[in-house]
């Protein structure tokens, strides 16, 4: 029996919220890392490009040519999974970060951050799709939007919290993991909540039934599509694209 109406749009708010809780924490986790250049530069003695590369481009690339192909994957493959899978790579690899002791490796667990959340958007934009109607779908994509500025603050604000808690302590000996410098606690106590969060949405969401139906691919299909909305697709791309110069400057 198909549920009303209202008992629908309100476990579809709750899934809403589950996602701007996914996507608040994605911020964090990727911001986390400006405030801790300092100690991280002292203790891994690396310069100041290395330290670019570790908070531009090891994320950057790997969470922007992964899109597309976790986009098709979303068009195809259950979302739910998806979502699970995404937040619980990049909350591990987040805590991972903590334990890395070379640049190499710290590179590569940045890499696995921004792979994780490279899966976010396109699972929650399909899923919020089939979860609203279409005159509140632009509602529901709004306050999952919240995430970006909310995420952003919480990482300065909080974050600086945390940073200058445990950075006026001494190192740590931790079972297993041994000396544990503060920055390194750091990214342990911002990184492994995340799991909790992957479990939450396994044991709670639901994959909705697709209002469209994704048929095979036609052979130039999307590069049509481009082709023909060029210029709307074009200036989205570019007004995006200045937000987040405006947002990460």
């Amino acid at each position: 029996q198909t549920p009303p109406l209202g008992q629908k749009l309100g476990y579809a708010w709750y899934v809403v919220a589950l996602l701007l809780l996914a996507y608040t924490l994605s911020f964090i986790d990727r911001m986390i890392l400006s405030l801790l250049v300092g100690p991280i530069r002292a203790d891994l003695g690396i310069s100041d490009t290395q330290m670019s590369l570790l908070m531009g481009l090891a994320f950057a690339i790997f969470y922007s040519a992964l899109g597309l192909p976790i986009g098709l994957a979303a068009d195809r493959m259950n979302r739910k999974n998806l979502v699970v899978a995404g937040v619980a790579i990049w909350s591990l690899m987040t805590a991972l970060c903590g334990l890395a002791r070379s640049y190499a490796i710290l590179f590569l667990v940045r890499i696995g951050v921004g792979v994780g959340e490279a899966s976010l958007s396109p699972a929650s934009y399909s899923l919020l799709g089939d979860y609203f109607p279409r005159e509140k779908l632009g509602r529901a994509v709004a306050v999952y939007s919240l995430g970006v500025p909310i995420g952003s603050g919480i990482a300065l604000v909080l974050g600086s919290f945390v940073v200058k808690l445990v950075t006026q302590g001494p190192a740590v000996i931790l079972p297993l993991l041994g000396q544990m410098e503060p920055w390194r606690l750091v990214f342990l106590i911002v990184g492994l909540p995340g799991l909790l969060v992957a479990l939450l949405f396994y044991l709670t969401m639901r994959e909705p039934a697709r209002s469209v139906r994704a048929s095979a691919p036609v052979p130039g299909e999307f590069m049509a599509f481009l082709k023909l909305n060029r210029v709307a697709v074009t200036s989205h791309f570019l007004g995006m694209s200045l937000v987040a110069m405006v947002m990460y400057g």
